[in-house]
């Protein structure tokens, strides 16, 4: 038995695991799609505290990132993170399929916020998901944001994590999904948020407008049944 191996077996008699980093970090394999794509700028949607950014440095993305957050508690959280990266810019906008304001509900865990009302499936299977409070915040797209920083497109990745709201993100970048490289969408196996994009829609979806899917994540499951509820898929560009 080697050591390495001897060492495994040894924290999973405490309950644990070791794997191999960064192959066994979930979105390796995105920054390895990033980097064969050319990747020079994330468009970071759904931000919440700057976790999606940060574990993209971590896993070796160096170029730029653009993150959105409407939340106010958050984007504070998100600032200050991003004043310590020069390549890491951040706005306080929601994102969707027009320009204006929009009322937010805030959820109990932050992350599950959204613009969207959620159902009861999602509720019971994270009762600390449930809104305690609104927030009126502003409302930009993907179109205008583009345009107002003068992406390259072509190199551009698109983040969405909206719970629920991705449809109406996808429908504010209209024109950017003419040229975009990928794009990286939170999807619903089950409904869990009104009128939120599902799996099998989103890659109907895609297909039709050039993407094809080339990745799927783990994402949010039902701590009871194990059901996975929730999941990443990533879209590449068919023509790039």
């Amino acid at each position: 038995m080697s050591v390495l191996h001897a060492a495994r077996v040894a924290v999973q008699r405490l309950g644990l695991d070791v794997q191999r980093f960064p192959r066994s970090a979930p979105l390796f394999q995105v920054v390895r799609l990033m980097d064969r794509r050319g990747v020079t700028c994330v468009i970071d949607v759904g931000a919440n505290v700057g976790q999606y950014a940060s574990e993209l440095r971590r896993l070796g993305y160096r170029n730029s990132i653009l993150s959105l957050e409407p939340l106010r508690a958050e984007f504070q959280v998100l600032e200050q993170r991003c004043a310590k990266d020069r390549s890491w810019t951040c706005q306080q906008f929601a994102v969707g399929g027009e320009p204006g304001e929009a009322t937010i509900n805030v959820a109990g865990n932050s992350v599950s916020s959204s613009l969207a009302s959620m159902l009861s499936r999602h509720l019971q299977a994270d009762p600390e998901s449930q809104f305690v409070r609104t927030e009126e915040v502003r409302v930009i797209t993907i179109d205008d944001l583009a345009a107002a920083h003068q992406l390259e497109l072509a190199t551009t990745f698109l983040k969405v994590d909206t719970q629920g709201f991705e449809r109406h993100v996808l429908a504010g970048a209209a024109k950017s999904l003419e040229l975009l490289t990928g794009v990286q969408l939170e999807l619903s196996l089950v409904p869990l948020y009104e009128d939120d994009l599902q799996l099998t829609s989103a890659i109907e979806l895609m297909e039709a407008i050039d993407f094809r899917l080339a990745a799927i994540l783990p994402g949010f499951t039902d701590p009871v049944t194990s059901e996975t509820l929730q999941c990443d898929g990533v879209f590449l560009r068919h023509t790039a």
